[in-house]
């Protein structure tokens, strides 16, 4: 349960600026600038898949 927020709260509209790689949250899809380098361009955040222990 506890691993399902923070799943959300890690992966759920957050961007990567591609020119800085700062994260950039957004409430409402894609942010329309970097707050560090006002690029443009974003990818979504990379989640890292599991393996077998």
């Amino acid at each position: 349960m506890a691993e399902d927020h923070a799943t959300t709260r890690n992966f759920t509209d957050v961007y990567v600026c591609q020119k800085c790689n700062a994260t950039n949250r957004s409430a409402s899809g894609m942010p329309a600038k970097c707050r560090k380098c006002q690029s443009k361009r974003f990818r979504l955040k990379k989640k890292k898949k599991k393996t077998a222990a």
